[in-house]
């Protein structure tokens, strides 16, 4: 069973700046809320990524392999920090 299944109607309410669906689903659905993760999970509305590659321009402009996210944030936040001061300055 593909996620379009679980679907009887779409309707579609967006404006420039907000998206807003609605949904209506068929009646399996109950018995769908009871397995894991649910209806998100069988409509794809949930996953998950990996940070297993973390690969990033530097500040100097070069490709670096960065281990961890708080790598990445110990090197950048001293720079955000100037900008920030730059844009409250203003």
């Amino acid at each position: 069973m593909q996620s379009g299944d679980l679907v009887e109607d779409l309707k579609e309410f967006h404006k420039d700046n907000t998206v807003h669906f609605v949904l209506k689903l068929k009646e399996e659905v109950d018995r769908l809320e009871k397995q894991e993760g649910g209806i998100s999970k069988r409509l794809r509305l949930i996953s998950s990524i990996s940070a297993n590659n973390l690969v990033l321009f530097g500040q100097d402009g070069r490709i670096k392999k960065y281990s961890d996210e708080l790598e990445i944030l110990e090197e950048f936040y001293k720079a955000r920090l100037e900008i920030y001061a730059q844009r409250k300055s203003h």
